[in-house]
């Protein structure tokens, strides 16, 4: 197992560690309607039968992916201090049209992450695990996944910006969170 598959490996189970019981029992709930590389490419938007089968290697499941494709949305919408309103319908919003569905492993996470600020832990391990997946990418592809996930958290940085439309729509904080966000992109 090379260094890539190590870290992927370890997020994994770090996402499986502290899921909990409840989200397990969501998980086993959900009945497989299509085969795990199948279901992961539809979640991940990745094409790459190699990479799929690397991420299925490492476990890497679709309700992982599709809750680390929110966990930058909530890190931004925490910068401030706490979740507005605003903010959290705009990221239920984006869970909805990314396929994340009440009732889901994955909502449950998101509802976590959405009720406690996810971890640092669990942020440094999404920039890991974003970076390996970046370096796995062909350029054109790493570039639009950035662009695809960053472009949603600068939206949901703005939901809650400004006063009456005046002032800055990010916040100092958004913004900080938002350059650590996009450092995770490079190489």
């Amino acid at each position: 197992m090379d260094e890539e598959q190590q870290r992927l490996a370890a997020l994994d189970a770090y996402f499986a560690q502290h899921t909990g019981p409840e989200l397990e029992a969501h998980s086993q709930r959900s009945p497989v309607k299509h085969d795990a590389s199948s279901a992961l490419a539809a979640v991940s938007g990745i094409d790459d039968p190699e990479l799929l089968r690397d991420l299925l290697a490492a476990g890497i499941r679709p309700e992982t992916f599709a809750c680390l494709a929110l966990l930058p949305l909530c890190e931004v919408a925490w910068a401030d201090g706490d979740i507005s309103s605003r903010e959290r319908d705009a990221i239920l919003k984006a869970a909805v049209q990314h396929g994340i569905e009440s009732g889901t492993a994955a909502r449950a996470l998101l509802e976590v992450w959405l009720a406690t600020r996810p971890e640092l832990k669990m942020v440094d391990a999404w920039k890991e695990y974003i970076a390996a997946l970046a370096v796995r990418l062909p350029p054109d592809r790493a570039k639009h996944l950035a662009e695809e996930i960053l472009g949603r958290a600068r939206d949901i940085a703005a939901t809650s910006g400004g006063i009456l439309g005046l002032g800055a729509k990010v916040s100092v904080s958004e913004q900080f969170v938002l350059d650590e966000l996009e450092h995770a992109f490079r190489p």
